[in-house]
């Protein structure tokens, strides 16, 4: 589907009013995941309204929201928060979206407002 979207997103979002799954995924990856990594917010958007994941995540349970504030894709990030995507959700290593290289940054700003919180790994 992702391929769909960035050759026509008319057919895309036709795809998805004929019934595709918004949270389709690809080799285990949610389509949500991809586009939140190389921060297609428009196509997140879209994929919103029709009933896609905002906490969508990979193998490694990394959420989409934690991939797109890593990117640094502050627009996907607001766009996800706005969807109910949740900041403090963690992936196998304990991390959630705000790292502590976001702390002091717009990025971290945003996910502190949001509710983030920073994550202390022990061990």
């Amino acid at each position: 589907m992702a391929h769909a979207y960035q050759k026509n997103k008319e057919k895309f979002i036709n795809l998805l009013k004929d019934g595709a799954n918004p949270n389709a995924e690809k080799n285990g990856v949610p389509i949500l995941f991809n586009f939140a990594f190389s921060g297609e917010t428009e196509a997140i958007k879209i994929l919103i309204k029709y009933g896609a994941d905002p906490d969508s995540m990979n193998s490694y349970k990394t959420t989409s929201v934690a991939m797109a504030a890593a990117k640094g894709h502050i627009n996907t990030v607001k766009v996800l928060l706005d969807a109910g995507a949740d900041p403090n959700l963690t992936d196998k290593e304990g991390k959630g979206a705000l790292t502590k290289n976001l702390i002091g940054t717009e990025m971290g700003d945003i996910l502190q407002e949001a509710g983030a919180t920073l994550y202390h790994l022990t061990v």
